[in-house]
């Protein structure tokens, strides 16, 4: 509980305090940790047609006029997607159930996971971590010598 007298300081839509000198370098970041992590999952996803692996990809939220989440700055956004409709089929699995079409009153007998997507940005997280403090440091040193 907070005290009498003292307020606390809302941290919604704190990425748009940081200044525009800044900026330019972080966001170069996001896109390198975006490849980073793009890259892993394209690894993990399995090979079959390819059609996944090619579906795989990221975009920077101010690019497309995508909805962003709350608090978040689209310039310092990065938006990771597999676009291939089947994707999440891979990456959880299918439990079995009765087919129709030509096979109407078979069971399907389900799909195990293959995760890619998940496993993929697990993975290389603590990497992607350490290069955007690297470049969130750096780059703030570089603004303060500047004056």
């Amino acid at each position: 509980m907070a005290k009498a007298g003292v307020t606390r300081r809302k941290r919604k839509g704190f990425l748009t305090t940081i200044p525009a000198a800044v900026r330019p370098d972080i966001r170069a970041a996001v896109r390198k940790g975006a490849s980073i992590i793009v890259g892993a999952q394209r690894t993990l996803a399995p090979k079959d047609t390819g059609k996944l692996e090619k579906s795989i990809g990221y975009e920077m939220a101010s690019d497309k006029a995508r909805r962003r989440s709350r608090g978040s700055d689209p310039d310092l956004t990065a938006v990771i997607t597999a676009d291939d409709p089947k994707a999440h089929l891979v990456e959880f699995g299918t439990a079995p159930h009765p087919q129709g079409g030509q096979f109407k009153g078979t069971m399907h007998p389900g799909t195990p996971p293959r995760g890619f997507f998940l496993p993929g940005y697990r993975a290389v997280r603590p990497a992607v971590k350490q290069l955007m403090r690297k470049a969130i440091r750096d780059s703030v040193g570089k603004a303060v010598r500047k004056g």
